[in-house]
């Protein structure tokens, strides 16, 4: 256990003395920050417009906060791959993983010592994301058990995302490869259901949406914390953090 934080620790200070995470914090705050206000302005438009009068309008959450997260996940999509592209990829280009694969340190410590130091990150990142909407509920009503359960699955889904992103820079020493290939995976995971829109069976309906990362993060965004879509997020992190372990072992006994 102290080896797993000792490099946990190691890495997220590495990241906090760089100026890698705060450019892409940077960047995010920035992004989000239009988008929201954005949202905000044509709700409040739409609200008062002539045109809407007698008509059911979408509330807060639905207009703006379901948008904003859609937002976010598409920013953390390419953030996290930043984040986590020079996890493993780095220590394999200056050779330090050799130091550490002759060390007391397995591979498992190695992994999630990794993988915590970059879900500790993913979390500040999503963090931020949520300051907009808590602080929406000083001028609009929204539902706090909606706000919590959409955090919650921004965090599930950082943390898949993490752990596909250390997959990927465990398979390379090439740290662009490693970027790429997180993102290619997310991508991939995402765009799983978009392939049933022409289909009319039933079973690959209910299978893609089951295994669709997407349809299991707006289930909870819903307010639907449901048991299965807490399995799949643990079962998707424990596969992807399972390969890279096995990654890493391949390489200590070449």
């Amino acid at each position: 256990m102290r080896s797993l934080l000792t490099i946990a620790k190691r890495d997220l200070s590495a990241f906090l003395l760089s100026p890698l995470f705060f450019a892409i914090a940077g960047v995010c705050s920035v992004v989000w920050s239009f988008t929201y206000i954005k949202k905000t302005i044509d709700f409040a438009y739409r609200s008062t417009s002539p045109k809407m009068i007698g008509q059911e309008l979408p509330t807060y959450f639905d207009a703006v906060i379901v948008g904003h997260i859609s937002t976010v996940n598409l920013i953390l999509l390419f953030a996290i791959p930043a984040i986590t592209m020079k996890l493993l990829a780095e220590e394999k280009k200056t050779r330090t993983i050799d130091l550490l694969l002759t060390s007391p340190l397995t591979a498992t410590e190695l992994i999630m010592g990794k993988f915590i130091a970059g879900f500790l990150l993913t979390a500040g990142l999503i963090a931020l994301a949520f300051l907009y909407p808590l602080f929406s509920m000083l001028f609009a009503e929204i539902d706090l058990g909606l706000i919590a359960g959409s955090f919650l699955g921004l965090l599930f889904l950082g943390a898949s995302y993490v752990a596909i992103g250390l997959f990927a820079s465990s398979l390379s020493s090439s740290i662009i490869f490693s970027f790429i290939f997180a993102i290619v995976l997310n991508l991939f995971l995402w765009l799983l259901s978009q392939g049933t829109l022409y289909s009319d069976n039933g079973v690959l309906l209910a299978t893609m949406d089951h295994i669709s990362i997407g349809e299991n993060l707006f289930a909870m965004v819903k307010g639907q914390l449901s048991l299965s879509s807490l399995v799949y997020f643990i079962s998707l992190m424990s596969l992807f953090l399972f390969m890279s372990q096995k990654s890493i072992d391949s390489k200590r006994w070449r």
